[in-house]
Formats: C-alpha cells, structure tokens, sequence
C-alpha cells in the first residue's frame, strides 16, 4: 500500500502542475466550429478475478487472472462540431482512436448528425449516427462529460442489448429534441434503424448473422422525458421498442427475401438461417438531487430490458437493476468523495433462473479544470463464483 501511496501523491502532483490553468475549452476554428474530444486512461493497481475464472481455474482453486499493473485505453476521442446558415443548421462528428465500440481497435466514427433547426433553438432534428435514449446515464452523460463516474452495470447492459449489433449503443435514423416545454422540460424522440452503427435499412451486419428487414417497419422508437422542476433537481425516464417482425437472418447468403406468407424465404446465393421475429423494449426512471449548500449530490436510476420469447438471437434474455450514488465536496468543485451501490439481476433465456449480482465502490476523484483523476475501489458479488471480483484503479479523464 505504501507504492500505491506514493504513486499517487505523484500522479496528484504532476496533474496539479500540469492542468492548473483556467479556462480550458474546445479548440475554437471560428465562431461557429469548435474540434473538441476527451480521453480515459485506466491505469489498474491491484485486480483479483475481475473478469472471472476458467474452469480449471474453479476446480483447482487458482485464483487467476490477477493484475498488480497495467494500463487500459478506454476512450481516445476527436471531434468537431458547429453551425451555420445562422443557427438554422449544425452537425457534430466524432472519432474514436481506441476502438472501445464493437472492440475493434481501428480509428471509427463514433457520432455523426447534421441537426436542422427549422424554429430556432427550441427544437433541434438531428439526422444522422447518435446514441438513442435508453436511460440518462448511458444515454446522455456516458463519457462526455469531465463528472461521469462510469456507468451502472444494469443501464450499459440495457443499452448494448436493444440494438441488434451485440454492444452497439449507437443507431442510425432521426432524432427529434424539444428543448424547453413549460421552461423546465426537454423531449427526445428517436426513430432508428434499430441495426446498430453497423446496419442500414435493407442491408445486412457485418459478422456471421446478418439481418434483412423491411425498413421502416421494422424500426427502433425511443421517447425521453427529461425534467427539472426546481433547482438543483432533476427527474428522468425513458422507454424504447425495437421490432424486427419476419426478418431474414442470414449467414453467407445474399440478396433474400421473404414471401407474403411469412415464412418462405428465397435468396440469389446460399441459403437463409431462418425467419427472426425481434422484439425487445426497454425503460428506465431516474434521477439527481444537488444540495450545493452543504456539497452534497445523490442521483439514481432504474432500468429494465427484456427481448421476447420468440428473438431468436437472444432467446428470452432479460437484464434489470438499478444504481444509487452519493457524493460529497470536501473541497468544491475540486475535491470529492463518493460511493455507489449497485444491483442488477439476469436472465439467459426463458425458464431459466435469475442470476443477482450486487456491487459497490469507494472513490476519491481530484478535479482541475477540464482534467480528473479518480482512485477507485471496486468490488462484485456476481452470482455463481467462488470469489468475489475486486479492482482498485485510478482512472484519468481529459475533456477538451
């Protein structure tokens, strides 16, 4: 503990000196563009069992898998964004360098949406590859902002399940977004593709299941309400549905369709897996509550997933919990402690019996300006293992 120790008060040090100016934001190219990003770097100090253990680790006692260092890319990100025509038009791109979507490790877009703003600011019609509502921490702060404390277990499990892309939190469609409803609400309605950022309308997934849909039937729906009604307070919830009705999944084939009877399926090349009736539906209900008085926050969240008996790729898969936080600034703005406790059970298939897993961590997180460092302590009681996964890390965001 004493290496941790001292490791720490140098990394807190060099931080100190390194990002103590003021006034840190996006590069500006004028003043309607701005090329902005953000990096997370992971450095662990101590991991036991944290991604579990073989088989013959279980039989013969060995612990495995542990870690006393190492260092983990989690985001390394560029983007640009900006308007013109007068605040009528704006877009936003951006690029990931550390492949943390779908675990590819080449350099991919991430989101990518012009927005039309045919009545001004109040409402916004964004076009393009963005990340649809499932629930607030997920959907709206995960990764994008200098305060995200990583995600609940439950929300990140949600999010990369609703899309047919196995890990893909973003869609492709439109996005409809009303700001400022009785100057305390924003609305967000989504339709999308429900493929995810791999999959366009009429055409297949990339991998050994390809999907052929009949378009816009077949799209994702998203609604998020998000309130705040005084001060200090905010209040979230949203709900999502993805029907894939008599699709085709494919494996090798091209260019299949399916009769008007629902079950003939008729290909130029190879042959068709069989006929994939998708339905899945999500929702979550949240929300923050900051007392800036006494420098204290609490926010909190539920959100449930559940595919349908008859989807075919993920039979009968059900995940649902919740997180609860709470923080407090022992110096404002610049030092805080917080813990959260999280809960979340799942369900492989039909029939099949609940797995409940629980967690909590302890941290202390340094803000100066734009830059965090977080010291974390975690551990999980995941359902079925012989020891419970523990992981200490510090963990560095920039935003730019």
């Amino acid at each position: 503990m004493r290496k941790i120790s001292a490791f720490l008060t140098v990394a807190f040090a060099i931080a100190a000196i390194t990002f103590s100016a003021t006034g840190a934001q996006a590069f500006k190219v004028n003043d309607n563009n701005d090329v902005y990003g953000y990096s997370t770097i992971w450095t662990i100090l101590d991991e036991n069992s944290f991604s579990g253990k073989s088989a013959t680790q279980t039989a013969t006692g060995d612990k495995g898998k542990d870690k006393s260092f190492g260092f983990s890319v989690r985001q390394l990100r560029l983007g640009a964004k900006g308007g013109m025509a007068d605040g009528l038009l704006a877009y936003n791109l951006l690029f990931d360098g550390a492949g943390s979507i779908s675990g590819s490790s080449a350099t991919q877009i991430i989101d990518g949406w012009m927005t039309i703003r045919p009545l001004g600011k109040d409402i916004d019609i964004n076009i393009g590859q963005f990340r649809p509502y499932g629930n607030y921490e997920v959907g709206i702060e995960s990764g994008g902002k200098i305060d995200n404390l990583d995600t609940g277990k439950a929300g990140a499990l949600q999010s990369s399940n609703f899309l047919i892309g196995a890990n893909n939190t973003r869609d492709r469609g439109v996005e409809f977004v009303i700001n400022k409803i009785a100057d305390m609400i924003q609305l967000r309605v989504s339709a999308t593709n429900g493929y995810g950022n791999n999959g366009d309308v009429g055409g297949s997934l990339s991998g050994s299941r390809g999907i052929l849909a009949n378009g816009s039937g077949d799209a994702a729906y998203n609604l998020a309400v998000i309130a705040t009604p005084i001060e200090g307070l905010r209040l979230n919830a949203g709900y999502g549905m993805n029907k894939h009705e008599n699709a085709v999944a494919t494996s090798g084939s091209t260019n299949c369709t399916l009769g008007d009877d629902g079950k003939t399926i008729t290909c130029a090349s190879g042959t068709a897996t069989a006929v994939a009736d998708i339905d899945r539906t999500e929702y979550s209900a949240g929300g923050k509550f900051v007392m800036k008085d006494l420098g204290l926050w609490l926010d909190a969240e539920y959100s449930a997933f559940k595919a349908a008996d008859k989807d075919t790729l993920k039979p009968g898969y059900e995940v649902n919990g919740y997180y609860a936080r709470i923080g407090y600034y022992v110096i404002p703005k610049t030092l805080d402690v917080f813990a959260r406790y999280q809960a979340w059970n799942e369900k492989a298939k039909t029939g099949a019996a609940d797995k409940k897993h629980s967690g909590y961590d302890i941290s202390v997180r340094y803000v100066v300006d734009k830059f965090a460092a977080t010291v974390e302590y975690e551990k999980q009681d995941l359902d079925g293992t012989s020891d419970d996964p523990v992981r200490v890390a510090l963990r560095t965001v920039l935003f730019y």
